[in-house]
C-alpha cells in the first residue's frame, strides 16, 4: 500500500456501497489519532 499512497491524491474507503472516508494520503500517515483513521490504517496495513 505504500506505493498506492505515494501516487494517490485521494483515498476513498467504501463499505457496503457507502463511502466511509475520502481523504488525502498524507492524513492517513499523519500522527492524528482519530478513530476513523485507525480503521483505515488497519485496513491498509499502515502503522
Amino acid at each position: 500500500m505504500d506505493f498506492a499512497l505515494s501516487i494517490s491524491d485521494r483515498v476513498v474507503l467504501m463499505e457496503n456501497g457507502v463511502v466511509q472516508a475520502d481523504i488525502a494520503p498524507q492524513v492517513i500517515r499523519s500522527p492524528l489519532e482519530a478513530p476513523s483513521l485507525q480503521r483505515i490504517r488497519e485496513f491498509m496495513g499502515v502503522r
